[in-house]
Parts: structure tokens; C-alpha cells; sequence
């Protein structure tokens, strides 16, 4: 398949992470590019709320669906905003529309530019938008876009594919249920989706997030917005990594919105460089994207925790310092003080009681090799990014000595030292108690990482032209041209243009070329595929051909069989190479191989195969996912299934077979 051939499902896909969102932007008064970058946050969120809702009322997941939730919602804030207008003191309105007009303009070519020099690597790395990835978690998130499809339930609270037994099972769903209403409405293959959505994330969320936190931090600045655009696409840690690795499609799709809500909450606590909406609608959005973030995946939620934490205690200790000022600090200051400690309790709360005994990451370096990739942005044992990387440290030097932004250096030491406690921390209970909820999984920090680099770097990048200009402005009597304002002006506009033109290839350096490398690996589909390949997908579409529409296919889900239910749209006895399975599925998984056409039909296996429905096998060899895992040997009853008195072939394409299940009285 062409990259041409699936504009149409990017093209539904963008629509579907902005349209449902616009109302809410509009009602709350939201300008520029404030305006694109909430409407994508409230649609993530009013998808994710119709999701767990529309079970509840009988309602089926469909197109429509983030609209009956986002409406309602646009029509409240409206109205509430009635209220705010009179509230509020006007003086800042003015302000707010420069948003809209050139500095809007601006800031799209910013997130153009964030886009652009993303997709060029990722198009690379993926190779065609057909080509699956090919590890772990994507056999579970593709056969989950499946399930979403045909429960029609896109609930977070519903998503049981690895539970079937539970009636409730919390895992994120926001991912998920946005890749299966672009299957829906364009007829995609899922996996197209797929690759669909990680554009969408990494080529228009993160840019638009990251350029909408810079117009928080840095006000209308033009040229902030596009140093920030330029540098959104200079870290191999996000979003390429996350393409890569896993797949992590919904913890790609969380990070990604998390700019929007550092920006959200440096607006409601008053940190922001702009006005930005009155301060009631800054809480409430704020806590409405949070819901989207934490619904696309909880890990980011935790993040925001600890990148917030800096920012909240610089605002608190700022708000006492005026109080006291004003002789007013008595009760304000003790409430201000009481929220912050009951809000710091509950994170704690929730952090000690969400984390994970998996300890199944170890660490892999030592602590200066740790502490080293983080100030060198070449995290994951990449090559340093070292342009990025000097301009994050003016950034720190700049925010320390102003301290303005002295949170972000804050923040971004708090990320590094989790970093460095998964990558090179000791075992035991400190380790996981500290990153137990990331899985003790140093990759998941890395991509933690950018979201405070990135901001970092920019302003150093702003204060690096800023500092050419000044010197131009101080050489100006030494050269007649340079006295008159307006060759000042252009020479200092040429400055910051040359800088930004040599960013782009000096930020396009060495871990992008790696993570492109990775991701071939990764993506590239041919016989040697780990998960599948293509005579494997070939056995899928005769399964969905010769096959009715309610058979179970058995297989061992480490040869990539479990995908049939993605590919082919056949449930599957393992739906994923790990879960909570049923003792009859064990039974199968166990025995097949040995059944015989003279086996009694009451025999285990044979009342096992009749209780799961199931009536073919899949056989795509001994070519696993993860050879060296002893859990690829679970599945002995599928070995040499060929040899087997028990099935009839199917189909066959190289190696891959599909078989009928032709004894204990199932009939061909």
C-alpha cells in the first residue's frame, strides 16, 4: 500500500483528534493557537468519556459519539463564561486577540515545521504505512482495535482482551478507540490506523503541544514559536522512540498531549508569560485534559506529577512572597499552604498505591552513564544530540539566573534522577517504589525527558539569537549601514533566520539517524519478520475467506497467530502473548497435537476444543517473538501441528499453514 493511498485515513484521523474538541475551545474563548491545541485535547477527552459512558446508556462507539459529549460540555462552558466575562477584569482581552492574524500564522508554520522534519524520519523508519510493528505490545493494541470494532464499546473500563473473564478491566482505551473509528469510517486496514494515528501523534499533537506550551512560557514571542517548532522534532527520545518501542501507541498518544497541560496549569497558576482565558476556565480545562491523558495512558498522568511539582512550589512560594507584601498573608496563605499539602498527599496516595512489583527491567549502565545521556539528550544508549543539548544548558543557566523558569530545571532534574534510578539503580524496593509505576523501564523516562528539554533548549536557543542581535545592536557605529533602525532591523531579522536555518540539519544529526535505523528494524516486513510476515498475512486473508465468520483460531501467539483477530477479524483462543486464560484454552494449548480420530469425544481435549469453539489452528512455525523467553514453550500442543492426525489443511502460503480441526467429532 501507498503512503498516498492512506491520506485519506491521516486526513480522519487529524479531523478526529481536533473537530470534536472545537466547541469547547470556542465556548471557553480560546484564541490562536490556544484554540488548535485545546480543541485537541478536549476531543481526546470527550472521546474518552463517551467511550465509558455510551455502554452505560446503550449507546454504540461510533463518529458521533465524542460529540454528545463535547456539545454538552461547549454549551455549559458558554455559559459559565457568561459569568467569568463579568467577573474578570477585561484589560487583558486586547491581548488575547494578537493571537489570531500573523502570530497565528506563526505559530502553524512553527508546528509545520515540527511536523515536516518528523514525518521525513518516520516514513523512513516505517517503511510502508502496511507494515506492522513488530513487537510485543502491538499484537495486544491491533487485536484490541478489533475488539473495540466489534463490541462497539470503546470503555477504558471495558477493555478485557487479555482478562475475558472480568467483567470490568481498566486499561486505557483513548488510543484504541480513536484508530477504530478511522478504521470505521474509511475502511483502513487496522493497521494502517495504526501508523495513521503514530503520525498523527508525533506529527501534529506534539508539534501543536509543544509550540502552544512555548507560547505559555515565552508570550507572543514569533521566534520562540519557531525555535520550539525547529527542536520539536530534535530528540530521538520522543516521539520516534515511542514508535519504535513496544509499541507504546497510548503512552505516545499521553506524552504527546502533555505540553497542553503543563501550559494549561502554568496558565491557572498564574505563571503563564500571556494572558490565556479567565483563571475558572484554566482550572477546568486543565482537569478536562487530564482525563484524556489519563485515559491515553496513567504513566503520563504520574509525570505530570513530578514536572509539576517544581512549577507548584515556585508559584505557592511567589504567591506567599505577595501576600506577605501586602500584610494579607495570615489566612490566604495558610489556605494556600493546606491545598498544596493535600494535593502533594494525594499524589503521594496515588503513587504508592498504583506502582508495579514488576521488576522485569533491569538496570544496564552505571549512574555517570545515565547522568551523562540525559545532559547529552542521547538517552537509551543513543548518540548525543550535542547542539540540543548546549542550548539546554544556556537554557538552565539563562532560567536560573532569571528565575523565571527556575521550575523547568527543577523539573527536569526530578525526570533525570528517575531516569537514572531505573537505568542504573540498584534492585530492591527503593528502585520500585521510586519507578515501579514506569515498570522500572528507563525508556519511558527518556521520552519523559523532551517534554522539559525541549522547552529548556528553546530558550536558549531564544537567548543564543538574542545575544547575536545585542551584538549587532552594539557593533551598529562601527559600520555606517548599521546606524539607520531599519538595516538594524534587517540584519537582526537575518540573524535569527540563519540560526534557524542551521538548526534544522544541526538538530537532524546522529540519534535521529539511529532511531531511524531502529525503527527499520522494527517495521520492516519480510520472511525473517519476528511477529509476522507476509506469507503469514497472506494465510490471514484466506482465513477470512474460508473461514465463517464465528470460528476460533488456535496458535501459539508468540509465532504471531494472535494476529488473525486483527488481521482477519477471527477471534482467537490467545489474543496475546500474555493474559489470564481459561483452564480449557491451557488444555488446548497443551494437547492438540495429541489428538487422534479414534480420541473419545469426552476426553479433556476434546470437551475443551467444544467449549472454546474452537475449529482451526494456525501453524506458522518455530520463528517466535522473543525465542529466549521460556514462556514461547507454554504452547507445546501446537508443535508440529502438520504431523498431526487431527486437522486438514486449509491454506498455505511458504511455511504459514491453516488448519480445520478435524477430530473429536468436528467435522470438515
Amino acid at each position: 500500500m501507498s503512503w498516498f493511498a492512506a491520506v485519506p485515513a491521516f486526513l480522519t484521523a487529524v479531523t478526529l483528534v481536533v473537530l470534536p474538541g472545537v466547541p469547547i475551545a470556542w465556548a471557553v474563548g480560546a484564541r490562536g493557537i490556544s484554540f488548535v491545541a485545546l480543541s485537541i485535547a478536549a476531543s481526546v477527552s470527550s472521546s474518552v468519556v463517551a467511550g465509558v459512558i455510551g455502554p452505560l446508556v446503550g449507546f454504540s462507539w461510533q463518529v458521533a459519539a465524542p460529540f454528545t459529549v463535547s456539545i454538552p460540555v461547549a454549551v455549559v462552558g458558554f455559559g459559565l463564561r457568561r459569568f467569568w466575562l463579568r467577573a474578570y477584569p477585561a484589560d487583558d482581552r486586547a491581548t488575547r486577540r494578537t493571537d489570531w492574524g500573523p502570530l497565528f500564522l506563526v505559530a502553524l508554520v512553527a508546528a509545520g515545521i515540527g511536523a515536516v522534519l518528523i514525518a521525513i524520519p518516520l516514513k523512513a523508519g516505517i517503511g510502508m504505512p502496511d507494515w506492522p510493528s513488530q513487537t510485543y505490545d502491538a499484537i495486544f493494541h491491533l487485536n484490541a482495535v478489533q475488539q473495540v470494532l466489534n463490541t462497539g464499546n470503546a470503555s477504558t473500563l471495558a477493555l478485557n482482551l487479555s482478562t475475558p473473564a472480568s467483567a470490568v478491566a481498566f486499561y486505557p482505551a483513548a488510543w484504541h478507540g480513536l484508530t477504530a473509528l478511522v478504521v470505521q469510517l474509511t475502511g483502513a486496514p487496522i493497521v494502517v490506523a495504526a501508523n495513521t494515528m503514530s503520525f498523527v501523534i508525533a506529527c501534529v499533537i506534539w508539534p501543536v503541544s509543544s509550540v502552544y506550551l512555548a507560547r505559555q512560557l515565552f508570550g507572543p514571542s514569533r521566534l520562540a514559536l519557531l525555535i520550539t517548532g525547529v527542536l520539536a522534532a530534535a530528540f530521538a527520545a520522543f516521539p520516534l522512540l515511542l514508535v519504535q518501542y513496544g509499541v507504546l501507541y497510548p503512552y505516545l498518544l499521553a506524552i504527546a498531549l502533555s505540553p497542553i497541560a503543563i501550559g494549561l496549569l502554568l496558565s491557572a497558576l498564574g505563571k503563564a508569560n500571556a494572558p490565556d482565558l479567565e483563571p475558572p476556565a484554566r482550572w477546568i480545562l486543565f482537569t478536562w485534559t487530564l482525563i484524556g491523558i489519563g485515559a491515553a495512558h496513567p504513566e503520563a498522568i504520574f509525570g505530570l506529577m513530578v514536572i509539576a511539582a517544581p512549577l507548584v512550589v515556585q508559584a505557592v512560594v511567589e504567591y506567599l512572597r505577595r501576600l506577605h507584601a501586602q500584610d494579607r498573608l495570615a489566612l490566604r496563605g495558610t489556605v494556600a499552604v493546606a491545598l498544596t499539602l493535600l494535593v502533594t498527599a494525594a499524589c503521594i496516595y496515588a503513587w504508592r498505591t498504583n506502582g508495579t512489583t514488576d521488576s522485569r527491567w533491569k538496570p544496564n549502565q552505571t549512574i555517570a552513564q545515565a547522568i551523562g545521556e540525559a545532559i547529552m539528550n542521547g538517552t537509551v544508549e543513543r548518540p548525543a544530540s550535542f547542539v540540543v543539548s548546549a542550548l539546554m544548558v544556556i537554557g538552565m543557566f539563562v532560567a536560573l539566573r532569571t528565575r523565571r523558569h527556575l521550575w523547568l530545571v527543577f523539573a527536569w532534574a526530578l525526570i533525570t534522577f528517575l531516569y537514572v534510578v531505573a537505568s542504573a539503580g540498584p534492585l530492591g524496593e527503593t528502585r520500585t517504589a521510586l519507578v515501579g509505576l514506569w515498570f522500572n523501564d528507563m525508556r519511558r523516562f527518556a521520552a519523559l525527558l523532551p517534554l522539559i528539554a525541549l522547552p529548556l533548549a528553546a530558550l536558549g536557543g531564544l537567548t543564543v539569537i538574542r545575544w547575536l542581535q545585542g551584538a549587532l545592536e552594539n557593533a551598529g557605529p562601527r559600520f555606517v549601514s548599521l546606524t539607520q533602525p531599519r538595516n538594524r532591523s534587517i540584519a537582526a531579522t537575518t540573524i535569527a533566520a540563519l540560526v534557524l536555518v542551521l538548526l534544522v540539519p544541526s538538530t537532524q544529526d546522529a540519534p535521529i539517524r539511529a532511531a531511524v535505523k531502529e525503527l527499520k528494524v522494527k517495521y520492516t516486513l519480510s520472511d525473517e519478520s519476528v511477529v509476522v510476515s507476509p506469507d503469514e498475512i497472506a494465510v490471514f486473508a484466506d482465513a477470512a475467506r474460508l473461514t465463517p465468520p464465528d470460528a476460533v483460531i488456535a496458535g501459539n501467539p508468540w509465532n504471531g497467530s494472535g494476529l488473525a483477530y486483527a488481521y482477519a477479524n477471527r477471534k482467537v483462543l490467545f489474543p496475546h502473548v500474555s493474559g489470564t486464560w481459561s483452564a480449557e484454552r491451557w488444555e488446548i494449548a497443551d494437547d492438540l497435537n495429541t489428538v487422534t480420530p479414534v480420541t473419545p469425544s469426552q476426553a479433556p481435549i476434546c470437551q475443551a476444543l467444544r467449549d472454546e469453539g474452537v475449529g482451526y489452528v494456525l501453524d506458522f512455525g518455530t520463528r517466535m517473538l522473543h525465542p529466549h523467553d521460556e514462556r514461547t514453550t507454554l504452547y507445546p500442543g501446537f508443535d508440529d501441528i502438520a504431523a498431526s492426525d487431527a486437522v486438514t489443511l486449509v491454506a498455505r502460503h511458504g511455511d504459514a499453514a491453516l488448519y480445520q480441526i478435524t477430530a473429536c467429532g468436528l467435522k470438515p
